[in-house]
């Protein structure tokens, strides 16, 4: 997950990947309720990769690329956890 430091995205950007697909998300509150916008998609199945672009917000797919494809966010990643028992363990003993 990534953070803009454009105050036009206050959201978070969140990528997945798997089976040679890229998919990069939008995640913003509006009106009380999390919503999540997948504004991109890149196949890399293939011999090249396919760019998709899901979002009619060209300034948000803009950001999007920016935001991943930058040097300047190598510290802009949130911290990662992994999902395993020792950490649902430590997760589920601290509540």
């Amino acid at each position: 997950m990534h953070v803009s430091d454009q105050q036009e995205f206050p959201g978070l950007f969140h990528c997945t990947w798997g089976g040679g697909m890229e998919n990069f998300y939008y995640l913003i509150v509006n009106g009380g309720e999390l919503v999540c916008e997948q504004v991109l998609r890149i196949d890399r199945s293939g011999e090249s990769p396919e760019q998709t672009e899901l979002s009619d917000n060209n300034k948000l797919i803009e950001e999007v690329i920016n935001v991943y494809e930058s040097s300047e966010y190598p510290n802009n990643r949130l911290e990662m956890y992994p999902i395993n028992d020792d950490s649902i363990s430590e997760i589920l003993s601290s509540m």
